[in-house]
């Protein structure tokens, strides 16, 4: 069925805004079901398998996700939204290999690349170095991004950021207050924020988004800034040939290993890839909760979009080998504080499958940072997803003194958490594969002593570690601009 000319509106398009509403209520069950209503009367409405996309991706049926993302693709490839979300999907898909989504990555960027001159150098007293990004904001993000912005040298530098976002939180204004310049493009066009980028004159552009959401990443193609970089809050190649280089380090990016995985050249810095900032308000470590009720509790506090069919098969094994273990949920439903019942009950059945006592597996909605922090009280060690490894959530993790097992893959995406236990000397708690993880994890949980000692002195691991360490994290950061920039420069910019 057409749309109806005379409102440019699908007749089915209120179906998929009723399956969105339910998408962002936690309703993921009901979201699947109202959007596959409307595709099937709709299969050629782009919309409605972008947001089907979403839901099962949410549900973790990654590989269905990408199908329906790649099919969303089909029908509006101009769709940045569309085509950005197809890419971010294929992260969650185990059955992809790092080779196959850095190529769909590679094939978009050569697409929407553009030949574009690089503009004339005009020389400043400082280097002005931009960062653009819909993620200045309260934010797994900002973890990373604030230390760069608080802690450039402006005797070198003068930092401009570019925020996709209208509204405001502390976060925001906490970034405001920090950047030399602050340029709001919310709702403006790639072209529209590529000009006023070259009408800053900026040297150095930075990329902080990725493909994740609404992100600006196509402002990039026309090359608005004669250094463009990526900062790696992105888990992977971007895949755009404007985009010359990519921040990261060796243990994440092993030299040699994932170097064609991407289409920047890499700059490996000299320790880590990057800086956490820990909140202030961040509640204290308390005692190992195994000691205190009898329990071991296993936790994973990130999306559900990462809880696929193998890591729920995997942590499944280790919960019927643990008798009487939990496993809690938590930062699934963003804005919710109580987890929907239908997806709870979903998430329940799937452990179920394997044998396990639904009651087993516990939830928690979004709260506050202080509460979202706290919740690690109740956690006596930390299940790292795979292949795409938590971020933001390992970092928390290890500052509120709760060890993370993980597995280490071969991209970028699946080795956060490696090089994360790396730096602070706890290669012990890395998995070569599935048996590998379900035999620490279980080694790990007999061990009580052991991790309640590991509980005691882990956040001071991290204070002595370079994982927090701004000062010097952002001097490394600074010598590799000025080296980029400079062999930019030498060439004749």
């Amino acid at each position: 069925m057409g749309p109806d000319r005379s409102t440019g509106q699908f007749p089915h398009s209120s179906m998929v805004r009723e399956g969105v509403a339910q998408l962002e209520s936690g309703n993921l069950v009901s979201a699947l079901s109202t959007l596959n209503h409307a595709h099937l009367a709709a299969p050629n409405y782009a919309p409605a398998l972008h947001y089907l996309a979403n839901v099962l991706l949410a549900l973790g049926r990654a590989e269905e996700g990408v199908q329906c993302a790649y099919e969303a693709h089909l029908r509006d490839p101009e769709s940045a939204p569309i085509q950005s979300n197809l890419l971010l999907s294929l992260l969650y898909d185990p059955s992809r290999s790092p080779e196959v989504v850095a190529e769909v990555h590679k094939q978009w960027g050569a697409r929407y690349g553009e030949a574009a001159s690089t503009p004339v150098r005009v020389r400043h007293d400082r280097v002005r170095v931009g960062y653009l990004s819909a993620n200045f904001s309260v934010g797994p993000d900002a973890f990373f991004l604030e230390p760069v912005i608080r802690y450039h040298d402006r005797r070198d530098f003068e930092v401009y950021c570019y925020t996709t976002l209208s509204g405001s939180d502390w976060r925001s204004e906490q970034f405001r207050e920090l950047a030399d310049q602050w340029r709001i493009v919310a709702g403006l066009s790639a072209e529209a924020i590529a000009s006023q980028i070259r009408a800053d004159e900026v040297d150095i552009l930075v990329e902080c988004s990725g493909h994740f959401g609404a992100s600006p990443v196509r402002a990039f193609c026309s090359q608005p800034a004669p250094v463009q970089i990526g900062f790696p809050i992105y888990p992977a190649t971007v895949g755009l040939p404007n985009i010359s280089h990519r921040i990261t380090d060796s243990l994440v990016d092993p030299i040699g290993v994932t170097d064609s995985l991407h289409s920047e050249s890499l700059i490996r810095l000299p320790e880590v890839f990057t800086c956490y900032t820990p909140f202030d308000g961040a509640p204290p470590v308390n005692r190992l909760p195994v000691l205190e009720g009898g329990t071991l509790t296993f936790g994973c506090f990130n999306r559900l979009h990462k809880l696929n069919s193998t890591v729920i098969r995997t942590w499944a094994r280790i919960l019927l080998e643990i008798h009487d273990s939990r496993l809690l949920l938590h930062h699934a439903f963003a804005g919710l504080h109580e987890s929907p019942g239908e997806i709870t009950t979903y998430i329940r059945g799937r452990f179920e499958q394997y044998g396990v006592d639904p009651e087993r597996i516990l939830f928690h909605g979004a709260c506050p940072l202080p509460e979202h922090l706290a919740l690690y009280h109740r956690v006596d060690i930390a299940l790292d997803p795979f292949p795409y490894a938590g971020m933001t959530t390992t970092c928390d993790s290890l500052w509120m003194g709760v060890p993370v097992l993980t597995l280490a893959g071969k991209a970028h995406i699946s080795r956060v958490g490696m090089a994360r236990m790396s730096v602070l000397e706890l290669e012990d708690w890395i998995a070569r594969d599935e048996d590998d993880y379900v035999n620490i994890a279980i080694t790990k949980s007999r061990d009580v002593q052991g991790l309640a000692e590991l509980r005691r002195t882990l956040r001071g691991r991290m204070l002595d570690s370079p994982i927090t360490n701004a000062h010097r994290y952002v001097q490394h950061l600074e010598l590799a601009y000025k080296q980029i920039y400079g062999r930019w420069t030498d060439v004749g910019g």
